[in-house]
């Protein structure tokens, strides 16, 4: 029981270690980037919300145009996903 609580008490150190060089990382990138983009990504990213709405409603749609059951299964399948 002991070496389980060492072998996990020093992989989280190990973690909480890497976590640490990551932040200052991400932090030494963020000082030279270009922000001139920041409103093109601002965009694609409240899109995400309406293309994960339209595209079963789309599966669905094109399920009762063709026809085909299992299109509108899977349409039906990927909404309930997004639940």
């Amino acid at each position: 029981m002991k070496i389980c609580l060492i072998i996990i008490f020093s992989l989280s150190f190990v973690t909480l270690k890497s976590q640490t060089l990551d932040y200052k990382f991400l932090k030494q990138i963020q000082k030279n980037r270009n922000y001139s983009r920041d409103k093109v990504f601002d965009g694609i990213s409240q899109s995400a919300d309406f293309v994960g709405i339209t595209t079963p409603l789309g599966l669905i749609a094109a399920g009762f145009i063709s026809k085909d059951p299992k299109l509108k299964k899977e349409g039906l399948s990927s909404a309930l996903a997004l639940f």
